[in-house]
């Protein structure tokens, strides 16, 4: 799930379309945006936003939202024609953004964990890649989250306070990697503020082509 009308995820996804498409170019990419992203030009097909009101369309959305954090999404559930779109799909990947998963933007992250959850009950494969996560201070949620998880092939965080929040959730599984969000590169910052002691000889060798080849 994308969130939309955001000019920095809308170019994460453009990379991650031409990504899959270099691997694969006969493969088809859907984008299910929360509102609109310039994405047709990569010949993506975009889908509203799956939220737990697909799940339960009668209820009021926190009241749908709470369901679904208490663990209340059974198979039986994902017979509803939105979600098994989900199961349509040969793979599917959860993100980029951030902040995603984690107990800062908690109305928000039901709606990030529901199609992981359908992936799970249906034994889709999933992954997710380059998202903020954490903390994650609530029991309860805690369950959910690593029941859903536990399922992930691979598991990329933007930076690396995520990771550790990540690594306190308590997962045996899925393989974990920190990447190094540019996002946090200002001028002002030092490259030990933002980056691991193991990116910086990377970081630096980008940034001294770029001053070497600035066109």
């Amino acid at each position: 799930n994308a969130f939309g009308t955001n000019r920095g995820d809308e170019a994460m996804l453009s990379a991650l379309a031409l990504i899959l498409r270099r691997h694969d170019p006969g493969a088809n990419v859907t984008v299910y945006a929360n509102s609109w992203l310039d994405l047709a030009r990569h010949g993506v097909v975009l889908r509203p936003w799956i939220t737990p009101r697909d799940v339960w369309p009668r209820l009021p959305a926190p009241l749908a939202r709470r369901l679904f954090s208490r663990g209340w999404l059974t198979c039986p559930a994902t017979a509803n024609p939105a979600l098994q779109s989900i199961a349509a799909h040969s793979f599917v990947i959860s993100g980029p953004a951030g902040p995603y998963l984690g107990d800062i933007k908690l109305s928000r992250e039901p709606s990030c964990l529901l199609p992981l959850a359908v992936c799970t009950a249906l034994d889709v494969p999933f992954g997710v890649i380059a998202v903020s996560a954490g903390p994650f201070h609530d029991r309860r949620r805690n369950r959910l989250r690593r029941s859903i998880l536990r399922k992930a092939r691979f598991w990329t965080l933007r930076e690396a306070i995520s990771a550790r929040h990540a690594e306190a959730l308590g997962l045996e599984s899925p393989p974990r990697e920190v990447g190094a969000d540019l996002v946090f590169a200002h001028p002002d910052r030092t490259p030990d503020e933002f980056l691991d002691a193991c990116q910086r000889e990377e970081y630096e060798g980008v940034v001294d082509q770029l001053r070497r080849h600035p066109g």
